[in-house]
């Protein structure tokens, strides 16, 4: 179909609401990549230890099962492996509408971009690690 032709008012203004600022629970400043050196020039053994110590932390919310997720999924080929990131058992479990719309949108952008994976890969994680996402 083409696009729907579509003109914004350039003179209508939107602000955000304002945000309680009681200093609770927010975020520390974002670290660069400078403020990571004491990652650098560890062993293999201790960075396997920060990882299992990393997993076996309690999650903040509960983490949907296998099974409870994949009653909202379409049909999935035979023989395919459950899902174990838990980071799409989360969205799945809890808003399965929206986690299916935003997978079928990066599915779509990775076909249509074909970007490098090493690329898409490294990308992934300095733009996670530069906002302190937990994974």
């Amino acid at each position: 179909m083409p696009p729907l032709e579509v003109r914004f008012d350039k003179k209508a203004t939107v602000s955000a609401p304002s945000r309680k600022t009681s200093g609770a629970g927010q975020a520390a400043a974002v670290k660069g990549p400078e403020d990571y050196t004491e990652l650098q020039g560890l062993d293999y053994a201790r960075l396997q230890e920060l990882m299992e110590g990393q997993k076996a932390r309690k999650p903040r919310i509960a983490v949907s099962a296998w099974d409870d997720v994949k009653k909202n999924l379409p049909p999935r080929p035979p023989g395919a492996p459950p899902l174990r990131i838990k980071w799409s058992l989360v969205c799945m479990g809890y808003q399965p509408e929206l986690a299916a719309g935003w997978s079928a949108c990066t599915r779509a952008f990775g076909e249509e971009a074909r970007q490098d994976r090493v690329f898409e890969e490294s990308l992934f994680w300095v733009v996670t690690r530069t906002l302190q996402c937990y994974y």
